[in-house]
Formats: C-alpha cells, sequence, structure tokens
C-alpha cells in the first residue's frame, strides 16, 4: 500500500487521493521522509508565481488567460505544502492575524486616502463613508488598487479552516473537502455575483486546494509523473482561450469542475520542479529568491505602481508597465523589509529580520 502521507498519524494516503494504488503507479512518486529546513525553491516558487500575478494584472490576451489557469491555486497548494499541523488552534490564529491581517489592515489604511482622490467623485462625507464600508466589507468590493487584497483575507480563512479540518478523521476530512468543493462550485454556477466578506465564499474552493497540497507536501514525482504533467500544461497553453479553465476566484471563477483543478496541479508540480532545479543556479535563484521573499509586499503595492504608472506617466504598453511594476513594487517591499516596524506592520515579519536561511516555519506562509 502506498505510504502514508496526510496527516500527524499519516491517516490519508496519497493513493486515496488519485483513487487507487494503480494509478499511484501510472503516475509515479516517490514520499520524501525528512525535508530540510530551508528549501530554497519554495521562494523561487513564489517568485514565479508573484511575477505571474503581475502579469495577470498588466498584460491583457493571451498572457492573463495564461497565467490565469494557474496562478492563485499555486499560492493555495504551496500554502497547504507549507503548513505545519499540530498548532494549537489560538496560537495558530493568532499568527495568522500577525502575518496577513495586519499588514492587510495597514496597507488599506495607507491606500485609502489615494483611493478617494483616484476613484470617488465628488468627495463627499457620504461617499467617503460608503468607500470605508466597502474596505470593511473587503473581498469582491475592494477594486482597483486594492483589488487583490482578497487574498490576504482569504488565505486567512482557508488556513484556519485547514487548521481544524487537517486534525479530523479521514472521513470526516473527505467528507468536509467533498462537500466544501460542491459549494464552491454552486457558488460559481448559481450566485457568482453574491457578495461575501472578506471573500470568505472563495475559502470553499481554496480549502480543498490548500489540502492537496499539504498532501503532497512530502511527495516527489518522478519523469513519468512529470512528463504526463507536461502533456496536461501543453494542452491546457493550447485550450486557454478556448475553454473556461481559468481561475478568477476573487470573482468566484473556479473554471471547469475537477479538470480545471488538474490543469492547475499539473502546472504547481511542473513550476515546482522548475523552482528546484533554478535553485541549482546561482545568479537566477538569488533574483527569484529575493522576489519570493517579499511577494507578500509585491502583491499588496504592485497596482498602486501599475496604475499610477499608467495613469499618472502615461505608460500604457503593457509589458514595459509590467516590468517596471514589478521592480517598483519589489524595492517598495525591500525598503519595508529593512526596518523593523515596517517589516512587521506592512510584511508580516518578525521584529528581528529572517535569513534567506532561515527555516520555512520563521516565515509567512503566504505569497
Amino acid at each position: 500500500m502506498t505510504e502514508k502521507i496526510l496527516g500527524q498519524d499519516g491517516w490519508i494516503s496519497f493513493g486515496h487521493i488519485f483513487c487507487c494504488y494503480p494509478c499511484y503507479k501510472i503516475i509515479g512518486g516517490v514520499v520524501i521522509r525528512h525535508l530540510t529546513d530551508r528549501k530554497q525553491w519554495v521562494d523561487i516558487l513564489k517568485g514565479i508565481g508573484i511575477i505571474c500575478v503581475v502579469i495577470g494584472h498588466t498584460i491583457p490576451g493571451y498572457p492573463k488567460a495564461f497565467v490565469y489557469l494557474f496562478h492563485m491555486p499555486l499560492f493555495f497548494f504551496l500554502s497547504g505544502q507549507l503548513f505545519r499541523p499540530g498548532a494549537h488552534a489560538g496560537a495558530y490564529f493568532q499568527k495568522g492575524i500577525r502575518r496577513l491581517l495586519v499588514p492587510y489592515a495597514c496597507f488599506l489604511l495607507l491606500f485609502y486616502i489615494p483611493t478617494l482622490v483616484a476613484y470617488v467623485s465628488p468627495i463627499t462625507a457620504y461617499n467617503a463613508l460608503g468607500l470605508a464600508g466597502r474596505f470593511v466589507f473587503g473581498g469582491p468590493l475592494l477594486f482597483g488598487i486594492e483589488g487583490t487584497f482578497w487574498f490576504a483575507t482569504c488565505l486567512f480563512a482557508t488556513q484556519q479552516a485547514c487548521n481544524i479540518l487537517i486534525s479530523r478523521p479521514q472521513w470526516k476530512l473527505l467528507a468536509c473537502l467533498a462537500a466544501l468543493a460542491i459549494a464552491a462550485y454552486a457558488n460559481q454556477s448559481f450566485a457568482p455575483h453574491r457578495h461575501v466578506p472578506l471573500a470568505l465564499n472563495v475559502t470553499l474552493a481554496a480549502a480543498p486546494l490548500f489540502c492537496i497540497g499539504f498532501a503532497l507536501r512530502r511527495f516527489e514525482p518522478r519523469n513519468g509523473c512529470l512528463y504526463l504533467c507536461a502533456a496536461v500544461s501543453l494542452c491546457s497553453m493550447w485550450a486557454a482561450t478556448r475553454l473556461p479553465l481559468s481561475w478568477d476566484m476573487k470573482n468566484t471563477n473556479y473554471g471547469i469542475p475537477i479538470l480545471s483543478v488538474l490543469v492547475a496541479l499539473a502546472w504547481f508540480l511542473l513550476l515546482s520542479r522548475l523552482a528546484k532545479t533554478l535553485s541549482r543556479m546561482p545568479y537566477i535563484s538569488r533574483i527569484l529568491g529575493s522576489i519570493g521573499r517579499v511577494s507578500l509586499g509585491i502583491m499588496f503595492t504592485h497596482q498602486i505602481v501599475q496604475i499610477a504608472l499608467e495613469d499618472l506617466f502615461g505608460i500604457s504598453s503593457p509589458w514595459p508597465r509590467c516590468l517596471i511594476a514589478l521592480m517598483l513594487s519589489y524595492a517598495l517591499s525591500q525598503a519595508f523589509d529593512r526596518f523593523d516596524i515596517t517589516r512587521v506592520l506592512l510584511l508580516g515579519g518578525d521584529r528581528r529580520r529572517v535569513p534567506a536561511n532561515a527555516p520555512l516555519t520563521d516565515r509567512p506562509v503566504t505569497a
């Protein structure tokens, strides 16, 4: 039987995920029993992921359709892989607030005045209160320079839910995940525009992705699995503009049931292997790893930068705007990381600066 890889007591196997042991053998894979303290490839993968996020928000047409096949599921898969079970619910809740909700709230406060000036006309007390109400509601009502902020509250809720679910017996976990997935697709089909505070409804789709990532946290795909993932990924590139495979999670669009999950998972496994390969290339790994380590800051700041580049400086060409937005939001995030107060309030970091080779558990498990 396959090795047990999910849960503190190892109560669910990789074979369960793919239905049967023969399927596991066909796909191929090995289980890594021991993980090193620091995986540089994780930061590289986060760097690749956040670059895709910036591309998706600046470059229309095929590039956007392409990255929307996998870019947000990638972060939920990865967050699940980095999750360590056994944390006390209260302590884990407080950690999530510090890592995600504090930066979320601080950036909303920082961006309130710019948003009021840029998007509200006329500026009256009533309209100012209306914008404040949108900020409190969060999720789908955030737009423009705060359009990406839904991710922070959704990931927080997903982490808290999965911290409880993963400690449940196997049958209860699988039943809950199935119910969540069905509810997510029902939400997509019958009430896609029903607004829910803080994008909490997106947790219905994100929690199964998180748990899949957790289940695969010690799984290293063999060549047969990677070839299959490559074939699926190539087909998805052709189908990106022909089939509704894309994930627009903020707007309750999760693509084609099951198929879109498999496509996103194939890309995640391929990009994970790419990140591990790039980790052996010093120059590239330093660049992508450095981007990945401040990816949360880039997520919060790239929209205000790229919108300002277009509206204030007239840089309408997508690719230059994308590159400049990435560079400037990276520079801002690095500046935030240099000072204790901004590192804590804006990046969800620790009071002391965490070295690049610090254990994974010392870093925010976020974008």
